[in-house]
């Protein structure tokens, strides 16, 4: 118990025998009930929740006070009930309380885990999820944004925490509906309500209300899930090393990867990663605090710009402005530090609507004297950063979203100025501010260059609401669903896309086209002239004399007339009725009658036009562009009466290419003959 004459000066409000303060909080929005009794009594209050003494701070003076002249006497972490089981003793980075593991904790997490360079070279799995994100929403006919943005951050983390193997294709995107399950609970438990941190001793109403039955199923379950992926990662690097592909941390991929370093190392040398249990328990921070602290920040903006169209409307100016050159393109973060505006919008969002309100609660390690009042050891301590950042002595129109407000001034929300702290600040604010913000960065400039963004039909701004749901991150209560414009053509998003995350399909695909074609033509090419003595003789001259003549290219067109190398091509369908008219037959079709499958094998070797068609010959000229006559040009492709590859927007590759390959081949197998 402490010690009442401590605190006998501090303003506190009046309280209840045994559970103190506690009726004075509303559970569902505690910032907002602490903003109410701070106005009241107070930048700083103190409050018994139960039974513990707990200090609030609601100032930038106060705030700026104790982190700087106080900030290790502030550092420590009370023991909290559902931090103790889900993260291991609260072996984690945020969780962890102050000493010696805690101090290393957080030099892996800033020198190994969330440098600069560990963020820069997730650069690329960034960048394709946005790509993604973006070929997702414009299928859409409304977006459910507060979805898609939980769904899109988890992916990012997923894929930097886990590697592409297992954080693409098993645990990210589709694969991860159960990850996200499990995160959503445990984000959920450890901002609730857990009776045993305010009145030790009685735990016990915990278990009969179910909550405690809660956190044990939730951690079995996570537990299981985080040892499968150090398992898989196990596997591999034991592949590597026998392989003797094995990877330095230079060019480590994942997360997981370096984490295992360091646990193999600590285990030989000694150290806080010695314990498989604390990589476990900074991979269950890392998914809790990357994907929720990004995808509310992201949601909140958006929600903002939605109803503020002047602000909307200037940030997208911004982006064209920077993309003047090539607006068919997507934001790259080479250009996010050029995007000021950009990040005015995101300050006042953050500033609003702070992604953890109370931030994680402070307790003192030692006693000190702050304002001049004595502050014992071992008080808890809760700074609101909502109601600092909504101060009206330091802010102008503080409730207002004004981006503008922050230009020519040099404030930021890293810690060093102390009216602004969504994140913390000190020793204990948030090691991956960095990692988070260029996530969000990213993420808004693309969402708000692609696309022009409203409100579904009825609808209007002042009708979305603003509720909070509380857990340990402040998420928008409500979903978020808006109507999605493409601000360019589809076409060139589409093939933007294809141009980054499916580069390497494309090239497979290219590559077996070309194989696949080419070899089967001077198959059948050969086959042929085997057949065919006359021929193969008359080409053989040829190329001994080395001429000019198309002897070669003409037996080349007539194998491709006998044998397409794809009779059937892919199949076409048309997307709406018209009527087209083929010279060859001089009588109109209705493509409304048209099979939606068209065949092509029999234009090639039509027995009403072509004289022995199915015998090997060569003339000077072959009909190659029997084309379509079409009175809506846009419906259907033309194409040619003579084809072994489709033709015009949907070839496969460019005929030259092949052509090419066919001939010297062709030239090469008989000249040596």
């Amino acid at each position: 118990m402490y010690d009442p004459i401590f605190f006998q000066d501090i303003p506190s409000p009046w309280r209840l025998p045994i559970i103190g303060n506690l009726h004075l909080l509303n559970l569902n929005k505690p910032h907002r009930s602490l903003i109410s009794l701070s106005n009241k009594h107070g930048p700083l209050i103190l409050l018994h929740l139960g039974s513990i003494p707990t200090l609030v701070v609601s100032s930038r003076d106060i705030a700026e006070e104790i982190f700087t002249k106080h900030d290790l006497t502030f550092s420590g972490r009370p023991f909290l009930t559902t931090a103790k089981k889900l993260l291991y003793n609260c072996s984690s980075i945020s969780f962890a309380p102050q000493g010696d593991h805690w101090r290393q904790a957080r030099k892996i997490a800033t020198l190994e885990l969330l440098s600069s360079r560990r963020v820069r070279s997730f650069e690329v799995l960034r960048r394709e999820e946005v790509e993604k994100l973006v070929a997702t929403i414009k299928d859409l006919s409304i977006a459910n944004l507060s979805e898609l943005m939980l769904s899109f951050a988890n992916n990012v983390v997923c894929r930097a925490a886990l590697g592409d193997e297992l954080g693409d294709g098993g645990y990210g995107g589709n694969g991860g509906v159960r990850l996200h399950q499990l995160l959503s609970e445990t984000q959920s438990l450890l901002g609730g309500f857990c009776v045993g941190d305010f009145f030790p001793g009685m735990e016990w109403i915990d278990r009969l209300r179910g909550f405690h039955g809660r956190i044990e199923k939730n951690f079995e379950e996570m537990n299981t899930f985080f040892d499968g992926v150090i398992n898989e990662h196990l596997k591999m690097r034991e592949k590597e090393e026998e392989s003797g592909n094995s990877i330095s941390g230079e060019e480590e991929k994942d997360l997981v990867h370096v984490l295992l370093r360091l646990h193999k190392a600590a285990v030989l040398h000694g150290g806080f990663l010695s314990n498989i249990d604390h990589v476990k328990a900074i991979l269950v921070e890392a998914f809790i605090a990357g994907t929720d602290t990004s995808s509310a920040t992201i949601t909140w903006t958006m929600t903002e710009l939605i109803r503020n169209p002047r602000v909307r409307k200037k940030l997208q100016e911004e982006l064209q402005q920077a993309t003047k050159k090539n607006s068919h393109r997507l934001i790259q973060e080479s250009e996010l530090e050029k995007l000021e505006y950009l990040k005015q919008v995101i300050k006042e969002s953050l500033r609003l609507k702070p992604p953890a309100p109370l931030l994680l609660p402070h307790e003192t390690i030692q006693a000190c004297e702050i304002q001049g009042y004595i502050i014992p050891a071992y008080t808890r301590v809760i700074f609101n950063a909502a109601a600092i950042s909504t101060d009206p002595n330091v802010w102008e129109k503080p409730l207002e979203f004004w981006p503008e407000r922050f230009e020519g001034r040099d404030v930021d929300f890293k810690g060093h100025d102390f009216e602004l702290l969504p994140f913390g600040s000190g020793r204990r604010k948030c090691p991956g501010i960095n990692f988070a913000m260029v996530i969000v960065e990213l993420a808004l400039a693309n969402l708000l260059h692609c696309f022009d963004w409203s409100i579904p039909n009825g609808m209007k701004a002042e009708d979305i609401n603003m509720e909070e749901a509380i857990g340990i991150t402040t998420h928008k209560k409500e979903a978020l669903c808006l109507i999605a414009k493409p601000n360019f053509s589809l076409m060139l998003t589409f093939v933007f896309w294809l141009s980054f995350q499916l580069i390497e399909l494309r090239m497979a695909i290219i590559l077996e086209i070309i194989c696949d074609t080419s070899s089967e033509t001077i198959t059948w090419t050969m086959t042929r002239l085997i057949r065919n003595s006359r021929v193969i003789n008359k080409l053989q001259e040829e190329l001994k004399q080395v001429t000019e003549g198309n002897t070669q290219s003409l037996i080349k067109k007539e194998s491709m007339r006998l044998k397409p190398i794809a009779p059937l091509l892919l199949p076409r369908e048309t997307i709406q009725p018209c009527k087209l008219k083929i010279s060859t037959r001089r009588r109109p079709l209705d493509s409304q009658h048209i099979r939606k499958r068209r065949f092509v094998w029999s234009p090639n070797r039509s027995d009403e036009e072509e004289e022995k068609p199915s015998e090997l010959r060569y003339v000077d000229s072959i009909k190659l562009c029997r084309i379509l006559i079409l009175d809506v040009t846009s419906t259907l492709s033309p194409y040619a009466n003579f084809i072994f590859i489709e033709c015009h927007n949907n070839r496969y590759v460019r005929f030259q290419r092949i052509e090419k390959i066919i001939i010297s081949i062709l030239a090469e197998q008989n000249i040596y003959s």
